[in-house]
């Protein structure tokens, strides 16, 4: 009797399954002056990216001793009972004060949810990360420990990966509650104290955490369209996609935020049911000829156990739908996506971007020039592993994604800002 179930003791070990780069700097100069250093270029890879991982990560989330205390509260409960109670005494009814004014219970409650703090943050994280060391517009990537499979918009949708978002979902009970001095209209005094304390335990899983859903898809989108990203599809790009085809795509939950849906995925969405599971101990006492003994045929406790299934998952809502439809629509009309007015694209003028190592430099080029002008210049140079063109107004530098000096520059690598940059050889 006062031990929790065997049951909630398995559940519990199987639930608590455990489960990059430096400050970027920028610095303008013109084509007569040498670059300071840079404490950040030097992690930029494959064409000017910068690289978030993990450790940036590092000073933006509570480190594991801290999600460790975060997930254990302390619950402590006063519980009123009525001033008078009837019981049966010598075979005698009468109304006496009740013995228990108030009935304590004690709780301690786990949320697993706290383990994992990327599950609903992680592009949020990263927008914070690449803002705080790599401010400007340079593109960034993730690397490999954030983003082991699939695209980059995918990693941000998954918040972390499939275990975090599962245990997310899941929280334990464990508690100790007071029994009254009354059972059955019997005042029984004495008790010890497993026997005056009715020992419970609960495990609640809902699955809302593990489904990837347009509140993902959402906040991914938000932080890649904050800067230059090669990543296109319906949602961050103009594409050949209907808007019916984009909700199909993007507006139902799936498990896996790779957009290969297959059979196996949308079986998963409706068969994984919210679960909760109690155990109650019992008090273990029959009332014989109006007196309570205590009876070990009784059993120590009772299980409940509640599965609850339905195609929410499977279905989408109207919510999900206008978010899809809102990240559409705003990416199908090229003009949304820039930032600037056509006189800002009429003033702008040409600049070649040049990376050295941890040095980067401005240099101003005639209206004429070409991209491909820019990397000759980079090429000259000698010194010099990667190159970008930009469009500099009175208010803003718009820079491209920057190529290699082995590499001819196209239509992605323009910028933003379009002041007549032309790909010609």
């Amino acid at each position: 009797m006062t031990k929790v179930p065997c049951l909630i003791g398995v559940l519990f070990s199987a639930l608590s399954f455990v489960f990059v780069p430096t400050v970027f700097a920028q610095s303008v100069l013109d084509s007569t002056q040498n670059a300071p250093t840079l404490p950040g270029l030097g992690n930029q890879a494959n064409g000017g990216f910068v690289e978030i991982g993990g450790k940036d990560l590092k000073d933006l989330e509570p480190s594991w001793k801290d999600r460790l205390l975060r997930v254990w509260q302390y619950q402590y409960q006063f519980l009123e009972q009525p001033d008078f109670l009837v019981v049966n005494s010598g075979g005698v009814t009468q109304t006496i004060p009740n013995p228990n004014g108030w009935l304590h219970q004690h709780s301690i409650l786990v949320k697993f949810a706290e383990l994992f703090p990327r599950t609903t943050n992680l592009p949020a994280l990263v927008q914070a990360a690449s803002d705080h060391q790599y401010p400007g517009s340079a593109p960034f990537k993730l690397s490999h420990d954030l983003c082991r499979h699939g695209t980059m918009l995918e990693c941000l949708a998954g918040g972390g990966g499939f275990w975090g978002r599962l245990f997310s979902g899941a929280s334990l009970t464990f508690s100790v509650a007071q029994r009254p001095e009354v059972q059955q209209g019997v005042v029984v005094t004495g008790l010890s104290a497993s026997q005056a304390w009715a020992w419970n335990g609960q495990l609640d899983f809902n699955p809302e955490s593990l489904f990837i859903t347009s509140t993902n898809w959402k906040n991914a989108v938000s932080t890649l369209s904050q800067r230059k990203f090669d990543e296109e599809n319906c949602l961050t790009a103009a594409s050949s996609s209907t808007l019916k085809e984009c909700e199909e795509e993007y507006a139902k939950s799936r498990l896996n935020p790779s957009t290969r849906r297959d059979s196996w995925a949308r079986l998963a969405t409706v068969t994984i049911p919210t679960i909760q599971l109690k155990a109650l101990s019992q008090f273990d006492f029959i009332k014989q000829g109006g007196a309570l003994t205590e009876d070990p045929r009784l059993q120590r406790s009772l299980k409940s156990m509640t599965f609850t299934w339905d195609l929410r998952h499977l279905i989408p809502t109207t919510t999900d739908r206008l978010a899809v439809a809102t990240m559409y629509n705003k990416v199908a009309k090229p003009g949304d996506r820039l930032p600037t007015s056509r006189d800002d694209n009429l003033k702008a003028s040409k600049l070649c971007v040049l990376f050295s190592g941890t040095f980067r430099s401005y240099i101003n080029v005639t209206p004429d020039s070409t991209m491909n002008s820019c990397r000759g210049v980079a090429t000259d140079l000698g010194s010099v592993d990667h190159f970008a063109v930009a469009c500099a107004t009175d208010r803003k530098v718009s820079i491209g994604i920057a190529a290699a000096i082995n590499e001819y520059p196209g239509e992605k690598n323009k910028p933003e800002i379009d002041c007549g940059w032309s790909v010609a050889k």
